[in-house]
């Protein structure tokens, strides 16, 4: 997003929507509403009245544990765990004011399989729009 912005400046988006249109291609655009990296006014999302391509769809993620950058993709168990996962070094971070600390407190015991689990309904609709 950022290397876009610098590279095409404030028309970034238009060269993505235009590439779009251009396309035969089944195109799936997917975006968390509070999406705090990418945001929804500055998003591809946000152009869609302007993507003429019939074979775009577009989904926006609204659900409390799926609409932040990260959480569109990871399943509900997933974000609750990573956001207690957050709270420990938040807490800690608190407590002692020492990030590293802090980092320790968090990964200490993680569940890395847990920390990562998919959105499986997410994933099974992509795979649908893909494989019709």
């Amino acid at each position: 997003h950022i290397a876009s912005l610098f590279h095409f400046g404030l028309h970034y988006n238009e060269s993505a929507y235009k590439s779009i249109n251009k396309s035969n291609k089944d195109i799936m655009i997917i975006h968390g509403e509070k999406d705090e990296t990418v945001n929804l006014k500055l998003s591809i999302y946000n152009k869609k009245d302007k993507i003429k391509n019939k074979k775009a769809v577009f989904k926006l993620m609204t659900d409390e544990y799926h609409n932040t950058h990260n959480s569109v993709i990871a399943s509900t168990e997933c974000v609750k765990y990573q956001n207690e996962r957050m709270k420990l070094f938040n807490d800690e971070l608190k407590k002692t004011k020492n990030r590293n600390l802090a980092y320790k407190k968090m990964i200490d015991g993680i569940d890395r399989f847990k920390f990562n689990v998919a959105n499986d309904e997410l994933m099974k609709e992509i795979d649908a729009f893909y494989n019709n």
